[in-house]
């Protein structure tokens, strides 16, 4: 079997001898991804093995950035092991996220356009405040400016049914990490 060129897979499952170099490592990293120092170790083995090293703040950096989220911080790992930067900085992991949020724009853009308004505005201030206890609390309302009662509690059920949202650590958040983050930089 072919072993892979860019060891943070992002696309399906390959296998664990196509994955990693042992079965049992397949276990360990399956075991250890919810934990953040198991991953960095992990991550940094892959490195490693290119000569490169990920240095410690850094793997905290990406997964503080996206809340330790498995697929995000894959994505964001295959990204800066494909740029292959000589040393391996807080700015090349932002520089990973903008490719991948830039290559997402369209659809990204589209989504976004096929909201109501109330729904779009619900999403955005969502997004804005990055994990919502409460999004039909007054003081929210009052600080996004957001329409009635009503049109928030009928937008928040549209927008939890099309999973652009989910309900995560007690609050509500934006579904795809990366599209949060589009709507953060690029809405007003």
């Amino acid at each position: 079997m072919k072993k892979l060129n860019n060891p943070f897979v992002v696309y399906g499952y390959k296998g664990a001898e196509y994955f990693c170099d042992r079965v049992s490592e397949t276990e360990k990293i399956v075991k250890g991804l919810s934990n953040e120092r198991v991953y960095y170790n992990f991550a940094n083995d892959r490195f490693m093995k290119r000569g490169q090293q990920l240095p410690e703040s850094v793997f905290h950096y990406i997964y503080k950035k996206i809340d330790g989220q498995t697929w995000y911080v894959q994505a964001i790992l295959n990204r800066i092991y494909s740029n292959q930067p000589e040393l391996i900085t807080d700015i090349d992991a932002d520089m990973a996220v903008q490719e991948l949020i830039d290559e997402q724009e369209v659809a990204f853009e589209n989504y976004y356009q096929s909201l109501t308004t109330n729904q779009a505005a619900l999403l955005l201030a969502i997004a804005k405040e990055g994990n919502v206890k409460s999004p039909m609390a007054q003081a929210f309302i009052s600080r996004y400016r957001l329409p009635a009662l009503s049109s928030i509690k009928s937008a928040l059920e549209s927008l939890l049914d099309n999973q652009f949202i989910y309900q995560y650590n007690g609050g509500y958040i934006v579904y795809d990490r990366f599209f949060g983050m589009w709507l953060r930089e690029r809405i007003e």
